[in-house]
C-alpha cells in the first residue's frame, strides 16, 4: 500500500488501471469468509517432499510434466496441498479456498477470485494445454475445483477496486484492476521481449531465465513450458532457486561484505583462480539436475584464498549455472544468440561482465531494474484501452538499455573454467565423487 501511494504522490494526471506482477507458488487455505486458515507457504518451501514422491509414484513423473510443465515439485502447490490434506486436515475440512499470490491480492483489491494462466501453471494443478484445472491432479490430491480461483486471461479486467481497497492505496474507486501475470513473464513484456526467440534473464531472490517461443517445448531436463502473458506465446523457464539470495548468504553469514565494497574490488580486476569453484545449491539443484538432495559446494579452496576470492567464485558460479541452462536451451532447440538482463544484479557493472564472458554472447542490460513491473504497466496499460496492443506500449514505455563487449582475454580465461565446472559434475550433477 505505501509502494502505491509513493508512486502515485503527485502524478499530474490520473491512474486509470492497475495490474499485477507477482511471484507464483506461495499459496494458502482460505474459509468461507475469504480469512486465511494457515500462513502461507512459500515457493522456497520444500517440506512436501514425501508428498512429491508419493504423487510421483502414482502418476508418474513423464505424465505430471507433460500434464503442468513441471517435473514433480515439493515446493509447488500439488504436493504442499497434499501435505496441507495429511497434515492439517481440520485446516483443509474448514477451507473454501486454495488460493495463490496473484488471486488473494486481486481478491483484496476486487473481491473476485481468479488467476491468469501463467500463475496457474506455476501450481501444477494446471493442464498447460487445456487451460483448465486438470481433473487427474485434483482427484490425486482430493482437492475439489470449487475451491481454486477462476482461470482467466492475462490482461482481462476483473474490475474496479472497492472502496476500501481504493481507501487503503489512496486511489479512485474507479480504478480498473487487469488481470496481470506471474513476475517472470511481465519481465519479458517489461524487457520487450515480445517475439519468439528472445530470451530474458531475471536476476533476483532466484535467477529466471524465460525464452519466449511459439509453442509448448518439452526436453528431457524438463525446461518448464508454460501460457505467456502475451497472446498465441509460451515461455520456457529454467530456475536457479538460490540465485541472488546465494550472494547475501555469502555476504551475511561468511565475509560480511557488502555490495559497494565488492564492487570496488573488481573494479580493480583482481587475480582470477582458475581452480575455485562454487556451486550455487544451497536449496538443491533445480534446472537442469533436478536433485533435491543436492547442497552448495565452495571446491578447491586454499590458503590463500579470502573472503574475495570466495565472492568471486560465487558470482562466477551462478554465471556457470546460467550457461549450462543456455546449452540445455540449445539441445532443446531453442537458439540462443544474445540475452536481456533484468533485476537487481544488473547494478554491478563488473558482474555483468563476467556473464557476458562465461556465455559468449551479447547481452542487452536494461537500465530500468525493475522491469517486471514495467510489465505489469504495460499489461495494464492495454487492458484498460490505453494502448492499442503491446508494441506500442513497449515502444511509449520502452527502457534504455546497454549492451557489454565481450573482453576476449576474460572470455578465454571463463571457456577454459566452465569447462572445469561441468567436469566436477558427474552424472547425478555432484561436483567431485560424491561431495555433497
Amino acid at each position: 500500500m505505501a509502494t502505491v501511494r509513493t508512486a502515485t504522490a503527485g502524478l499530474d494526471s490520473t491512474c486509470l488501471a492497475l495490474a499485477l506482477s507477482t511471484q507464483g507458488a506461495s499459496s494458502l487455505l482460505l474459509d468461507q469468509n475469504h480469512q486465511p486458515l494457515t500462513p502461507a507457504l512459500s515457493w522456497m518451501d520444500t517440506r512436501a517432499e514425501y508428498q512429491a514422491l508419493a504423487i510421483k509414484e502414482n502418476l508418474g513423473d513423464d505424465t505430471i510434466y507433460k500434464i503442468t510443465g513441471w517435473p514433480c515439485e515439493s515446493s509447488l502447490d500439488m504436493a504442499k496441498y497434499a501435505w496441507l490434506h495429511e497434515k492439517e486436515p481440520e485446516r483443509v475440512r474448514q477451507a473454501a479456498a486454495y488460493v495463490s499470490t496473484i488471486d488473494y491480492i486481486q481478491l483484496r483489491l476486487t473481491g473476485q477470485l481468479c488467476i491468469d494462466p501463467s500463475n496457474a501453471a506455476m501450481r501444477q494443478l494446471m493442464d498447460i494445454q487445456t487451460l483448465q484445472w486438470d481433473t487427474r491432479i485434483l482427484s490425486e490430491i482430493d482437492l475439489p475445483e470449487r475451491q481454486l480461483p477462476t482461470i482467466r486471461k492475462s490482461g482481462e479486467q476483473i474490475g474496479t477496486l472497492t472502496l476500501a481497497a481504493a481507501a487503503d492505496l489512496g486511489l479512485d474507486p474507479s480504478v480498473v484492476v487487469i488481470l496481470g501475470a506471474h513476475d517472470q513473464y511481465c519481465g519479458a513484456v517489461g524487457a520487450m521481449a515480445l517475439e519468439p526467440g528472445e530470451i530474458v534473464l531475471s536476476t533476483g531472490t532466484a535467477w529466471a531465465l524465460l525464452a519466449t517461443v511459439d509453442h509448448l517445448v518439452y526436453s528431457p531436463s524438463r525446461l518448464s513450458p508454460g501460457p505467456h502473458a502475451l497472446p498465441g506465446l509460451y515461455g520456457a523457464l529454467a530456475t536457479i532457486s538460490t540465485g541472488g539470495m546465494t550472494l547475501d548468504w555469502l555476504n551475511q553469514k561468511i565475509t560480511g561484505l557488502d555490495y559497494a565494497a565488492i564492487e570496488s574490488w573488481l573494479a580493480d580486476s583482481p587475480v582470477r583462480h582458475p581452480n575455485l569453484l562454487f556451486y550455487p545449491y544451497l536449496a538443491g539443484a533445480n534446472h537442469p539436475t533436478w536433485q533435491a538432495q543436492h547442497r552448495g559446494v565452495f571446491l578447491g579452496l586454499e590458503l590463500g584464498h579470502d573472503r574475495f576470492d570466495m565472492t568471486l567464485a560465487c558470482l562466477e558460479g551462478l554465471a556457470f549455472q546460467t550457461r549450462l541452462i543456455l546449452d540445455d536451451y540449445e539441445q532443446a532447440g531453442i537458439p540462443v544468440q544474445r540475452i536481456k538482463v533484468i533485476g537487481g544484479a544488473t547494478r554491478s557493472p563488473a558482474w555483468m561482465g563476467i556473464l557476458q564472458a562465461v556465455c559468449g554472447i551479447p547481452l542487452d542490460v536494461l537500465e530500468l531494474a525493475d522491469a517486471s513491473c514495467l510489465g505489469a504497466a504495460a499489461i495494464a496499460g492495454v487492458g484498460c484501452g490505453l494502448f492499442s496492443d503491446y508494441s506500442e506500449a513497449a515502444t511509449r514505455i520502452a527502457s534504455q538499455t546497454r549492451t557489454l563487449s565481450v573482453v576476449s582475454a576474460d572470455q578465454d580465461f571463463y571457456q577454459v573454467k566452465y569447462r572445469l565446472f561441468k567436469d566436477h559434475l558427474n552424472v547425478s550433477g555432484h561436483p567431485g565423487n560424491g561431495g555433497f
